[in-house]
């Protein structure tokens, strides 16, 4: 049943400001000969087609569907043998094959040669001919990675905020900031809904300036709630997912709101091909505001927010410098200092050191501006660098075991162990703070029973400094995986029938979201969801296969911030 609830919804960033003078057209930063393509998931399926009102082609069993920026493709993850495994078929469902066994969470680089995700934690990129796996160094607990659209850049979420590094992993640093999950495609805007109900605003932000503009806002029964956005093409239509749970719908229905008033069923909107924002046809002007402060080890920059008057494809800055009291003069002289949206620093200096730094503007379609200068010195101070790690990195509740966290500590230059230091390690109101002191190889580690874990824990480890070495913090965490007891009341029964499989994860909690998964030609495939009851249970009622033949099931609870992806074994129907 499709939910029309009266909204108007033609969110046209087209009135966002005047219309830019007219300029010769860029040259193309990369080819883009595919057409628009939409898909979204309903049920265990994926759905393509040119727009959200022409959905009408089912095409691949799968889910969390990435249309490439060509619109020739699409990806989506399948699970394989109890294992989640990227998969790619063409626009049409054609040329099926899987590329890369445990990667998910993927996005597409401008060109649609290459995706990057998560495997195991970390971050990976896949080639999409090849399905080549290459780990992006120094990526541990980072998720929801993206590609800039002039392919110099991946931003992905850490535990202290958003990420940015080059592909090769090179020019990483935190900003400190929220990583927003759902940019526009030329990175300028990401969409925010906010409000009271029943009065919901829909914005979009500007990501670099923060500054907003409100699209349209909308009285909403309290029953209808918003998620996740997606950018149509060029950046001019937001695309808004939102669900419906109430008394007047037990079960929850998702859908998709699009502009004119178009909704489609399902949820996970992807949409790639059609026009790509290249920015404009000059060099961006450089920065304004460029400002330098030292610290141990490094340099720090910030400059003031672009005005998009001037330069509306802005997207961060290169940084060049010389150690020394003259700047670079160009992007290709010098040493390279980081490629940064936003704020950044310079790393790996040492003590006592003069550092002329240049900062060049950069656009979205991949040209490079104008410069700006700045002078700076590194104080006495070593810099300092922490790692710290838990083993094993993940837990079943309630399993008798241990965790060992270990940090080192050792100078960042010329990796020297720092022993005699005290480090601190806070576990949060669970675990407290303990204190620890590295030995000569500048370790120090600490062990605790798990049976004291009650979901996911981060673990802070930090060093105050002395004298010649500076400050430093690392984080590693503990995941609980939910332990999920499964039954059901009919192992046979008759051909067509119900059967109801129940599931209980531990420890138990009133509406965490459930999936039913069974197998489809061989892989597991994702269907429901279902909420827990008030008592913490969650029951799938199954019709019994034709008799003489079997299927499976199982239970599998999704992570989130408290616990992993957690599943129940599989389960086995006959029909007779």
């Amino acid at each position: 049943m499709r939910v029309r609830t009266g909204l108007v919804a033609t969110l046209s960033l087209l009135a966002l400001g005047p219309p830019a003078a007219a300029q010769p057209a860029p040259p193309p930063a990369r080819p883009h000969p595919g057409p628009q393509v939409a898909a979204l998931v309903r049920g265990a399926d994926i759905w393509a087609g040119p727009d959200l009102a022409h959905l009408a082609r089912r095409i691949v069993n799968g889910q969390h569907p990435a249309v490439s920026p060509d619109g020739r493709w699409i990806a989506f993850e399948r699970t394989v043998s109890g294992r989640e495994t990227l998969w790619l078929a063409n626009q049409v469902g054609g040329g099926q094959r899987a590329l890369a066994a445990g990667v998910t969470g993927v996005g597409w680089s401008p060109d649609s040669a290459r995706l990057v995700g998560v495997r195991a934690g970390s971050l990976v990129t896949v080639a999409a001919a090849t399905g080549a796996v290459a780990p992006v160094p120094d990526s541990a607990g980072e998720s929801a990675p993206r590609w800039s659209p002039d392919g110099t850049l991946i931003v992905s979420t850490g535990a202290h905020g958003m990420i940015t590094r080059r592909p090769d992993g090179s020019s990483r640093f935190g900003t400190g900031r929220p990583a927003p999950p759902d940019l526009s495609r030329d990175w300028r805007y990401t969409g925010l809904s906010d409000g009271i109900m029943p009065d919901i605003d829909f914005s979009a932000v500007d990501y670099l300036t923060g500054g907003r503009v409100l699209l349209y806002s909308q009285i909403t029964p309290s029953w209808i709630w918003y998620g996740r956005f997606d950018w149509g093409p060029e950046d001019r239509d937001l695309y808004v997912e939102y669900f419906v749970s109430g008394p007047m719908y037990p079960v929850t229905q998702y859908g998709i709101l699009g502009p004119g008033e178009v909704f489609a069923d399902g949820q996970q909107l992807s949409i790639g091909g059609g026009p790509w924002p290249l920015g404009s046809s000059a060099p961006p002007p450089a920065v304004t505001g460029l400002a330098a402060t030292p610290a141990p080890g490094e340099v720090r920059l910030s400059w003031d927010p672009p005005d998009r008057s001037a330069a509306p494809g802005a997207l961060g800055v290169e940084v060049r410098y010389a150690l020394g009291s003259t700047a670079p003069a160009s992007a290709a002289d010098g040493l390279d200092g980081g490629r940064f949206l936003s704020a950044g620093a310079i790393t790996g200096l040492p003590p006592d050191q003069d550092v002329a730094v240049s900062v060049f503007s950069r656009d979205v379609g991949g040209l490079v501006g104008g410069r700006a200068t700045v002078l700076a010195r590194t104080p006495h101070q070593a810099a300092t660098s922490m790692t710290v790690t838990t083993s094993p990195a993940s837990v079943l509740y309630g399993s008798p075991s241990q965790v060992t966290l270990a940090a080192r500590l050792v100078d960042a230059l010329d990796g020297t162990p720092l022993p005699g230091a005290q480090v601190q390690v806070d576990g949060g109101p669970d675990f407290g703070v303990t204190t620890l002191r590295t030995d000569r190889s500048g370790r120090a580690a600490m062990s605790f029973a798990t049976d004291r874990i009650r979901q996911s824990i981060t673990y802070t480890a930090s060093y105050a400094g002395d004298a010649d070495h500076g400050p430093a913090a690392a984080s590693a965490g503990t995941g609980l995986v939910l332990r999920v007891t499964e039954w059901v009341d009919h192992a046979r029964a008759r051909a067509g029938t119900l059967v109801h499989l129940a599931a209980l994860p531990t420890p138990s909690a009133a509406g965490l979201k459930t999936y039913l998964q069974t197998t489809c030609g061989g892989v597991a495939c994702t269907l429901g969801p279902h909420d827990t009851n008030s008592y913490g249970r969650v029951t799938y009622a199954i019709t019994a296969p034709p008799r003489g033949t079997v299927r499976k099931y199982r239970v599998k609870v999704p992570g989130s911030w408290d616990h992993a992806d957690s599943y129940g074994p599989w389960l086995t129907i006959a029909g007779v």
